[in-house]
């Protein structure tokens, strides 16, 4: 165990030395995000009356049209150059390289997701009117709702359901377009199916309805098993259908057997 765990914090900081080579890519990252946090924060802001705690219900609702697109559009970014010749002719099978690829797909969209929980949170503070309203008529929450009223909010549980959605939402759709790239050789297909599931209505799409941390959830119990074992299945079938299907891709193997046969000849 004690190994496993030391394996796993190498890998860890391995991936992240390979992030932090672009520090540029990393800066273009981080402003992105908050932008794309602080526009949507400052026009929901003059539509009505909004709270800090509000901001967390915002992004949830409107994290398919605004955070996921550029979200996986970071995370292309930072792996574009992993399926180099030099990269993938260190690994001996070719399902090595797709669970590489997951891992450091996986560690991304935390740090994506931090940024964002961050960002949410100050722009909360910053910009608001108040630090709850909640019960009173005509605020943001009261027409989201149709007039419910919570009497009461834990908000670091609002951050933690927050994060867990945000996480799940982007390292779903994330793994997706790789799959689909690894599949069809281009990433135009799994763009594509990003988009479609993006463009989705908020009231029927899979982030909404299944995991979220929307303000639906603060009007009755919170599901833990959709909030939690619902993304992780959907995640790892992912994975696992990745794991299946690329052990016969020859991704990268035929330049290194052409890399091979140059040398010996």
């Amino acid at each position: 165990m004690h190994r496993r765990w030391e394996n796993c914090r190498e890998e860890i900081k391995s991936i992240n030395k390979a992030i932090l080579k672009n520090s540029e890519g990393v800066f273009m990252a981080v402003m992105l995000m908050t932008a794309l946090v602080a526009v949507t924060m400052l026009y929901k802001r003059w539509l009505c009356d909004i709270c800090y705690v509000d901001v967390f219900a915002i992004y949830s609702y409107e994290r398919q049209r605004v955070i996921i697109p550029f979200a996986v559009m970071a995370v292309m970014f930072f792996i574009k150059n992993d399926f180099s010749r030099n990269r993938i002719v260190r690994y001996t099978k070719v399902r090595s390289v797709w669970l590489a690829t997951v891992k450091k797909i996986s560690v991304i969209s935390i740090y994506l997701t931090g940024v964002i929980t961050v960002t949410a949170g100050l722009c909360g503070k910053l910009f608001s009117y108040c630090e709850f309203n909640w019960n009173q008529p005509y605020t943001y929450f009261w027409q989201m709702t149709g007039g419910s009223v919570v009497e009461s909010v834990f908000y670091p549980l609002i951050l933690l359901v927050f994060f867990i959605s945000m996480f799940f939402s982007i390292c779903i759709c994330a793994v997706g377009e790789y799959l689909m790239f690894w599949l069809t050789g281009s990433h135009i297909a799994g763009i594509l199916a990003v988009l479609a599931i993006c463009l989705t209505s908020e009231e029927t799409g899979i982030f909404h309805k299944y995991f979220s941390a929307d303000f639906t959830i603060w009007t009755d119990n919170i599901n833990w098993f959709k909030q939690l074992v619902v993304p992780m299945v959907i995640l790892a079938l992912l994975v696992f259908a990745g794991w299946l299907f690329v052990k016969n891709k020859e991704f990268g193997v035929k330049k290194k057997r052409r890399l091979i046969c140059g040398r010996a000849g």
